[in-house]
């Protein structure tokens, strides 16, 4: 048992990391005003979407074009770039957190929401884990990160870069999947 908690509290710090998580002030707010029914109808039809529009709205920083960690930020700058958008049409795709959240429980992290001109706006989820014996998820993409120690711009630049532009290229063929 403690083993287990360990390695749970381990994979959070590390997804909070890598992704922050959502604001609980909102998070609380938010599910203090649906009633319990509400509550547990959403929990048994796995309505990931109005689990991923009830995310969107519980996040950290103001910009979902801009996210604040590094890794997010990164990951959104390199897919932004592979999908051949401009600087200025970087906001047409958004970042958003799953962390502490109930899509979280469902077992996403975090999403990109892509839209784009004259198509419906297109979701790419992905689940971040340290546990290299994790095969199966229910997002779209499954991210393997180390365990042990943090991927990070300045301590393991090399690394950390080649696991963005891997993750990126994930990404991107989802959504290239989508377009296409």
């Amino acid at each position: 048992m403690f083993q287990e908690s360990s390695i749970l509290k381990e994979g959070k710090m590390i997804e909070k990391e890598y992704l922050s998580n959502v604001n609980e002030v909102k998070y609380k707010k938010l599910f203090s005003s649906l009633d319990e029914i509400r509550y547990k109808k959403v929990l048994e039809k796995d309505d990931f979407k109005k689990l991923f529009q009830m995310v969107e709205t519980i996040q950290r920083w103001p910009d979902p074009s801009d996210p604040d960690p590094d890794f997010a930020n990164d990951l959104h700058a390199t897919i932004a770039e592979r999908l051949g958008l401009k600087v200025e049409e970087y906001s047409n795709l958004e970042f958003y957190t799953a962390v502490d959240s109930l899509l979280d429980e469902k077992g996403i992290d975090a999403f990109f929401k892509l839209k784009l001109d004259g198509k419906e706006d297109m979701i790419v989820s992905f689940d971040l884990t340290s546990n290299d014996n994790k095969y199966t998820t229910n997002a779209d993409v499954l991210v393997h990160v180390p365990s042990g120690y943090l991927l990070s711009r300045k301590e393991n630049g090399k690394e950390y870069l080649s696991k963005v532009k891997e993750v990126a290229n994930d990404i991107f063929k989802k959504f290239n999947n989508q377009i296409n």
